[in-house]
């Protein structure tokens, strides 16, 4: 089982701190301080997870948290700052971290994130009945698309195939066992595994990046409609296949 965790902090004292504590938890910390260090490790080898630091010597890890995004969609990645306004903290999740956590934060609070996160991650809440959400198909069709469950695709017409990160999987998963019928914020968390603690807005921030890639067309209707003050109605005629 890989438990190496890959940390780009550029602050010394972070790497002793974590790196007794985390190893004491089961997890190997591999520590570096720089973006230029970072990508040298993660084209070394892949982490079981990356706690990227915001501010770096040599660059913002945002620039690294979007190039991850696009090589490994699933790999989890918790952002660390101490850049704490509610739009720092949607930027970094809008790139695509699973988790963010502000600077400072005491050790047992972060193995806590990580824990959920790979909870999340694992899809350990992927096909646990919901209530009132059937499960079982092995795909999904909609409109243009069809969502694998197994192999977690979203493939178009034509072939074109959309990179789904393990928590756009897992939403899109939840609204095409729930077309056209209102899910609330909450319902969505229960079912994905949010840790709510995040940012309020995390749902939103999700729904709002799944909706960029199921749209095929500019100016089209959105798949994930929004019901004001209820939640989000996926918006299409959906047909299982078992």
């Amino acid at each position: 089982m890989n438990n190496t965790v890959l940390l780009i902090d550029d602050h010394q004292p972070l790497h002793s701190l974590l790196g007794g504590f985390l190893g004491a938890h089961g997890f190997e910390l591999n520590c570096v301080g720089s973006l230029t260090a970072g990508r040298k490790e993660l084209a070394a080898r892949t982490p079981a997870m990356v706690l990227l630091d915001l501010i770096l010597p040599d660059g913002d890890g945002l620039d690294l948290a979007r190039e991850l995004r696009q090589r490994e969609p699933t790999l989890p990645i918790i952002m660390l700052s101490v850049r704490t306004q509610e739009s720092d903290r949607v930027t970094g999740l809008e790139t695509g971290a699973d988790d963010y956590l502000p600077k400072p934060f005491s050790p047992r609070e972060l193995l806590a994130r990580m824990r959920a996160v790979i909870r999340r991650c694992s899809g350990s809440s992927v096909g646990v009945p919901q209530p009132g959400l059937p499960t079982g198909p092995r795909a999904y069709r909609f409109g243009a698309w069809r969502l694998d469950v197994a192999s977690r695709r979203l493939i178009g017409e034509g072939g074109l195939e959309r990179p789904l990160t393990r928590t756009e999987f897992k939403l899109l998963h939840v609204l095409c066992r729930a077309p056209n019928r209102i899910l609330t914020r909450e319902q969505l968390i229960n079912a994905i595994g949010f840790n709510e603690n995040v940012l309020d807005r995390s749902v939103n921030v999700q729904v709002v990046r799944l909706r960029r890639k199921l749209r095929v067309r500019p100016g089209e209707p959105e798949l994930v409609r929004t019901e004001r003050g209820l939640g989000y109605v996926f918006d299409a005629s959906v047909e299982p296949q078992w």
